[in-house]
């Protein structure tokens, strides 16, 4: 990968780190601190996965790589929940459908606009 093009996917990982430690403070800060939101959670739960994994997923060219990030995103959707109980939050397995279903969308949408995005 020439210096040009790593500009581009390095950026990309930065935001998905950045949009990680977003998705992890806003799901383990207490409910009382959060606003009101006119959407149910786990619509927010799907959205702000499927933006991390096409973040993520970016840059990555090899199908081996981008199933390892999968799965990395997907553990740590899981383990998110898994650890709110810990700052007085709830462990929903619907919230956790949700970050699957948002992490897996966001592959699906990537293999379908990435012939695009590349052909530039």
């Amino acid at each position: 990968m020439s210096t040009l093009t790593q500009a581009p996917a390095r950026f990309s990982d930065l935001l998905a780190l950045l949009w990680g430690a977003t998705i992890s403070y806003l799901s383990l800060v207490p409910q009382t601190l959060l606003p009101e939101s006119p959407v149910s959670d786990k619509v927010e739960h799907f959205a702000a996965y499927l933006l991390l994994a096409l973040l993520a997923l970016f840059a990555r060219t090899s199908l081996r790589k981008k199933l390892l990030v999968l799965l990395v995103i997907l553990l740590f959707g899981a383990a998110i929940e898994f650890i709110q109980p810990s700052f007085n939050r709830q462990l929903e397995f619907a919230d956790m459908a949700a970050n699957t279903g948002g992490a897996l969308s966001g592959y699906a949408l990537l293999l379908c606009i990435n012939p695009m995005i590349r052909k530039r």
